[in-house]
């Protein structure tokens, strides 16, 4: 459950290193996306449960996707080498703070552009909140979704968009960063991961929808 942006941009970088460790790698960053979602359905059940069952079922083909796709890749993977991946201790004070001051401001603007622009300015909000982390923007939408939280709660079906949105362009945005990569097998090994959890998060909320009819 470690930080998905962390492991992706670690790989990314060894993968440059030694290219022959690139699927290796491309299964590394396939699981740490993946567990994301995972991450993100916790979350919102924890602070809103009603919030969280609704996530279920988009949530739950996203992860079926990935996890379908991550088999078969390590079906095919034969490991030679192993290596840890470098990450940061997940305690330190100054990340801390930094979490604590995003979602205060995202609370604030997601609040402030649902009273002013709709669930429209929610979605830019949440789509802006996801290029750089999406644990602060699910927090924000399972607590503004709160029924008796507030006099004007976010409606549910409004913060589950927004929180699939920013998962969705968190997504794309690891995935950016690694094609930005030289190593052309790290493309060709991470491809089919991204596209199965982004097939998999319009597929479940796209199910998601229908089973609100």
């Amino acid at each position: 459950m470690v930080s998905s942006t962390a492991v992706t941009l670690s790989c990314a970088e060894r993968s440059r290193q030694t290219p022959s460790l690139s699927p290796a790698y491309a299964l590394a960053i396939g699981l740490a996306c993946t567990m994301m979602f995972g991450r993100v359905l916790i979350e919102a059940f924890v602070v809103n449960p009603g919030l969280g069952l609704q996530l279920a079922v988009p949530i739950g083909v996203t992860l079926l996707a990935g996890i379908v796709v991550i088999g078969l890749e390590i079906y095919r993977l034969n490991p030679q080498q192993e290596e840890e991946v470098a990450v940061t201790n997940p305690f330190r004070l100054m990340p801390a703070i930094k979490f604590g001051l995003m979602f205060t401001a995202i609370l604030f603007l997601a609040k402030f552009a649902q009273i002013y622009l709709g669930s429209l300015g929610v979605y830019v909000a949440s789509a802006a909140a996801g290029l750089t982390d999406v644990d602060a923007i699910t927090l924000s939408m399972a607590q503004l979704a709160l029924e008796g939280g507030s006099e004007n709660p976010l409606p549910m079906g409004t913060a589950l968009t927004s929180i699939l949105l920013a998962a969705t362009v968190n997504t794309i945005v690891k995935g950016g960063f690694a094609f930005s990569t030289w190593a052309l097998e790290l493309r060709r090994a991470v491809l089919p991961i991204f596209l199965s959890l982004l097939i998999g998060a319009v597929v479940g909320y796209a199910t998601y929808r229908i089973m609100s009819y």
